[in-house]
């Protein structure tokens, strides 16, 4: 069982205002990573919608950061393990439990005090899987009966984890594909 969650790398990643401050963070921590490849970077992450209490490059400049450090690695890990025997046994999730006052100061995804008010069905949830999985290593096999079936991997399935909706999703494409840019660039950005 392996997962991330929406925001990876937003509390990690630089406050850019430009798309050169953003190629610059990926950069500094990626010193591998060439001029060519950075300016490639940028299509796979155009400007996006401004978080609150933040500089317009911020959210493309954490979902890189993200993406590249934690998601991608995760998602190939799991691809590795979903073509082997354990291809039965390789489940994954994506974690999208919002706090609006976190959201509303711009904030990532964290344990905040709404665990205690509005967002805490999600831990009975959550907790149903993982003891389910602990005891029988399959998080399905006693999971609370209205929690919905958690599939396997197989090439991009995974839960998504949100308050009163929980369900099964694909990787989207769009993630596939920057997931791949990462891959092709990988041997050269630790250099």
């Amino acid at each position: 069982m392996l997962g991330t969650a929406t925001d990876e790398g937003s509390i990690f990643s630089a406050n850019a205002e430009t798309p050169s401050q953003f190629i610059s963070f990926i950069q500094d921590n990626f010193p591998g990573l060439a001029d060519d490849k950075a300016q490639e970077m940028l299509s796979h992450y155009p400007l996006e919608a401004p978080r609150p209490r933040h500089q317009s490059w911020f959210p493309s400049t954490y979902r890189a950061y993200g993406e590249t450090t934690f998601i991608c690695p995760t998602n190939l890990i799991l691809d590795a393990f979903s073509r082997t025997r354990y291809a039965n046994q390789t489940w994954s999730y994506r974690y999208n439990v919002w706090d609006v006052e976190n959201d509303r100061r711009g904030l990532a995804l964290t344990a905040p005090i709404s665990y205690h008010t509005y967002n805490a069905p999600v831990i009975p949830l959550m907790m149903s899987y993982y003891i389910s999985f602990v005891r029988s290593q399959d998080p399905n096999t006693h999971r609370f009966e209205q929690a919905p079936r958690w599939e396997t991997w197989r090439g991009g399935q995974r839960l998504l984890v949100e308050l009163g909706k929980t369900r099964m999703e694909s990787t989207s494409a769009g993630q596939k594909k920057r997931c791949q840019f990462w891959k092709s660039v990988s041997s050269d950005m630790c250099h």
